[in-house]
């Protein structure tokens, strides 16, 4: 694997914290391609269903050092967990993109997505 870095190579690490008590941080880094082995869901669902009630998701992606859909898919079953649970799930920052989902009228949810400036 000439050319790849230590950073490169590290295997996809996530952790889950809650800095204020309505809100999870899930931090995602090192590599999530798919052919990496990423952790499950696991942490990320017991965050929100513990009380207090979860009203925000945040993501913090300033330490992955690659991705693929394999990311893509895994915050796409992040925010569906959240969305199933919550009022509003929100992300900040993102190398490839910031997004927002907030529930619509009538329980539908939108996800608005600014690129990287």
């Amino acid at each position: 694997m000439h050319g790849m870095t230590d950073q490169q190579r590290r295997r996809a690490e996530l952790r889950c914290s809650r800095p204020t008590v309505d809100m999870v941080q899930i931090e995602l880094a090192g590599s999530w391609r798919l052919q990496d082995e990423v952790p499950a869901l696991t942490d990320v669902e017991q965050q929100i269903e513990a009380a207090p009630r979860v009203q925000h998701l945040t993501f913090d992606t300033t330490e992955l050092s690659g991705w693929d859909s394999g990311l893509v898919t895994f915050v796409l079953d992040i925010l569906d967990l959240g969305a199933r649970r919550m009022s509003a799930t929100t992300t900040t920052p993102a190398p490839m993109a910031t997004s927002t989902v907030t529930p619509a009228a009538g329980g539908s949810n939108t996800l608005q997505t600014a690129g990287k400036t």
